[in-house]
C-alpha cells in the first residue's frame, strides 16, 4: 500500500513545487520592469525629466512669467509711462522761458525801431517814408533812408549814444540831421541827398560825413569838438559851408567835380581851406 501511494505523493510534490516557482516568477516580474522600461527609466533619471522634462515647462513658464511674458506688459507699461514722463519733461523743457525772455527783449525795443539787437536800434525806411525820425535815448541808432524822399523831415539822434545815418535814395534826408553822443557817421549817397544842415549833438565826439551823391550835402555841415572828416566825392557836392571852428582837427577832401564851393571855417589856429588843420585832438 505504501509503495502504491508513493507515485501520487510524488506527483503532488511536483505540482506544489511548480506552483511555488510560478509564484516566484510572477513576483519577480512585478518587482523588476522589463529591460526596455528600465532603460527608459534610467534615461529619464539621467537626463533629468523632473528638471527639464515634464517639470521644465512649468519652471520655464515661471521664469518666463517672471522675466519675459508676464513682465513684458509691465515693462511696456512702464516704458509707456516713461514716454509720457519724457513727453511731460519735453513740454517743461521747451523754451518757454527763452521765448518769454525774447518777448521781454522785443518789448523793450522802442516802437520807432524796426529791429533791436545789442543795444542798437535800427530804423529801416525801405517800406515807408519815415518822414521824421527821433532815435531813442541811450541807444545806438542806425537809420536807413533807402526810399525816394525818405526821412524828409530829418533825423534827430541828439539823445542816442551813437548815430549812423545812411541816405541812399534820391532826395532822401531833406531835413536837419542831428548827431548824438559818441561818434556820428553820415552817408549821403543818393542824388540830391542831405540837402538840410548836418549838426553835432551836445555829446558828439567825432564826425565823419561822406557826400558821395551828385549835388549832395547842400547845406552847412557843422563839426563837433573832436575830429571831423568830410569827403565831397559827388559832382557838385558840399556847396554849403563847412564849420570846423569848434573842432580840434578838421579834414575836408574835395574829390568831385565842382565840389566844395562853400565857405570853410577852420579853428583859430588854422587859416586853411580843404586841408588838415595842424595840432590834432
Amino acid at each position: 500500500m505504501a509503495v502504491g501511494r508513493s507515485p501520487g505523493v510524488f506527483t503532488a510534490l511536483v505540482v506544489m513545487l511548480v506552483g511555488a516557482l510560478a509564484g516566484c516568477v510572477r513576483a519577480t516580474s512585478q518587482a523588476r520592469p522589463p529591460d526596455g522600461d528600465a532603460q527608459r527609466a534610467d534615461a529619464r533619471r539621467d537626463f533629468g525629466v523632473r528638471e527639464g522634462g515634464a517639470d521644465a515647462p512649468r519652471d520655464g513658464a515661471r521664469d518666463a512669467t517672471r522675466d519675459g511674458v508676464s513682465d513684458a506688459p509691465r515693462d511696456s507699461s512702464v516704458d509707456g509711462s516713461n514716454a509720457d514722463v519724457a513727453s511731460r519733461d519735453t513740454t517743461v523743457d521747451m523754451p518757454k522761458g527763452d521765448s518769454s525772455v525774447d518777448l521781454v527783449d522785443l518789448g523793450s525795443c522802442p516802437t520807432q525801431c524796426t529791429t533791436c539787437a545789442a543795444n542798437t536800434c535800427e530804423i529801416n525806411c525801405a517800406s515807408t517814408s519815415c518822414a521824421a525820425i527821433t532815435c531813442p535815448s541811450g541807444w545806438r541808432c542806425v537809420v536807413r533812408c533807402s526810399v525816394t524822399g525818405a526821412c524828409g523831415l530829418g533825423v534827430d539822434c541828439a539823445n542816442a549814444s551813437a548815430c549812423d545815418i545812411s541816405c541812399s535814395a534820391a532826395n532822401s534826408c531833406g531835413g536837419t540831421l542831428r548827431c548824438g553822443g559818441g561818434n556820428c557817421e553820415v552817408r549821403c549817397i543818393g542824388n540830391a541827398s542831405c540837402l538840410g544842415p548836418i549838426q553835432p549833438g551836445a555829446q558828439t565826439r567825432q564826425m565823419a560825413v561822406h557826400c558821395d551823391g551828385p549835388a549832395s550835402c547842400g547845406d552847412t555841415i557843422t563839426c563837433a569838438p573832436g575830429q571831423c572828416q568830410v569827403e565831397c566825392g559827388g559832382t557838385g557836392s558840399c556847396v554849403g559851408a563847412l564849420d570846423c571852428s569848434q573842432s580840434c582837427e578838421c579834414k575836408q577832401q574835395c574829390l568831385g567835380m565842382g565840389s566844395c564851393t562853400g565857405v570853410v571855417l577852420c579853428p583859430a589856429s588854422c587859416a586853411c581851406r580843404s586841408i588838415s588843420c595842424p595840432g590834432g585832438c
